[in-house]
């Protein structure tokens, strides 16, 4: 006769399989957001190579703008841009979205939705005192729902030209800068803030001070 599991044998089991997926799943969520990571750097970098050769091939400049839908999702935009005002004709054109001249480019690779859990951060240089109107009018844009991502020009460069940085909710980041010169994208050290706030209670104790 075959004896049969007692209810203790039964919850030290499920207690051990419950251990092992507590250990295994933080291991397996985080190798799943690496491989989302990965993919999406590998698309925001064909996405800003692409907006380049465009600008190139086409004779005018094109940008990369991060709109979002209001509910915490982005979508990445290549579209061309122009400083003059559209005309009655391009206003009327259905690729005319913009009535300063802007038209989205119609092709896969000019328009991306990052996935769910996923976040663009983009990082601008030190600015000084004589970028206050770039930064009102950046201000502006990121109120409206629209971020600039990237600018290139006909002749290859970056006129923006921040660093980028996609993450994911665990914390796994990866970070790409353009180099304005070039406009090219490469992988750079991911920006990580740093806490410097003044702790007097850490600073060393001169000797002065500790002979009084």
């Amino acid at each position: 006769m075959r004896r049969g599991f007692t209810i203790l044998e039964l919850l030290v089991s499920i207690g051990i399989l419950l251990l092992l997926a507590a250990i295994a799943l933080p291991y397996a969520w985080s190798a799943l957001g690496r491989h989302e990571l990965d993919a999406g750097e590998d698309h925001l970098t064909m996405q800003l190579v692409m907006a380049r050769a465009a600008a190139r091939e086409e004779g005018q400049a094109v940008e990369i703008v991060a709109l979002s839908d209001g509910e915490g999702a982005e979508t990445l935009q290549a579209r061309f841009f122009a400083t003059t005002p559209a005309t009655s004709e391009a206003a009327d054109d259905e690729d005319a979205g913009h009535a300063d001249g802007e038209a989205c480019i119609r092709a896969s690779w000019a328009r991306w939705t990052l996935p769910d859990g996923m976040t663009l951060d983009i990082q601008f240089a030190a600015q000084t005192d004589d970028d206050d109107e770039d930064e009102d009018a950046k201000s502006k844009e990121t109120a409206s729902g629209t971020r600039t991502v990237a600018l290139f020009l006909p002749d290859g460069t970056a006129l923006i030209a921040p660093t980028l940085v996609l993450a994911m909710q665990g914390g796994t980041a990866r970070s790409l800068s353009i180099d304005p010169v070039t406009g090219r994208p490469r992988r750079a050290d991911v920006v990580r803030v740093v806490d410097d706030t003044d702790r007097p209670e850490f600073e060393p104790v001169s000797g002065d001070d500790g002979a009084e």
